[in-house]
């Protein structure tokens, strides 16, 4: 595994990194793309994944996964 599956924290930034890759991925798609609906979808997609990154970010700020 690429994190520590017992340890929330380490999970959660693992969780981040791939929205991270995954919203830059989609980005770069949507640019290389010359079809307008292809390039939305990408777009679309790339929206998705910062809405996951957020909420991904909002749990590590809560601190309510910590044993204790």
């Amino acid at each position: 595994m690429k994190f520590d599956e017992s340890d929330p924290v380490s999970a959660l930034q693992y969780a981040l990194k791939q929205e991270i890759q995954a919203i830059h991925d989609y980005t770069e798609s949507a640019k290389s793309v010359k079809h307008e609906a292809t390039r939305r979808m990408f777009e679309m997609l790339a929206e998705e994944e910062k809405k996951h990154k957020a909420l991904i970010e909002e749990i590590l700020d809560k601190d309510f996964y910590r044993e204790g």
